[in-house]
């Protein structure tokens, strides 16, 4: 069985935020999508080494293996379910935010 990625509905509701706010709000088209492809690609990207990026350290979050990756100025929040092999996206947060309060 390969890797799959899913989205967490607050994940998909962090994309569409980010497009929004940068195709409508800041009126680049281009740049919205160009981030949302970076994304995709980070996310298949996921699945061919997904534990290749860093635990979360957290006094607030352990037994749980949460990771995150960068793709420009986001976060990308994950956990990797070996047993079913796929790739949770739990949440893509603006890295100049205190993302563990959003989580």
């Amino acid at each position: 069985m390969e890797n799959r990625y899913i989205l967490f509905p607050k994940a998909k509701d962090d994309l569409e935020n980010i497009f929004y706010y940068i195709a409508i709000e800041l009126v680049n088209q281009e740049a919205a999508s160009d981030l949302i492809d970076k994304f995709e690609s980070k996310f298949n990207e996921l699945l061919l080494f997904p534990l290749s990026y860093p635990l979360v350290e957290s006094k607030f979050i352990y037994e749980i293996d949460l990771r995150k990756c960068i793709v420009e100025n986001y976060i990308i929040l994950y956990f990797y379910n070996s047993k079913d092999k796929i790739v949770e996206i739990v949440r893509v947060i603006y890295s100049k935010v205190d993302y563990l309060q959003d989580l």
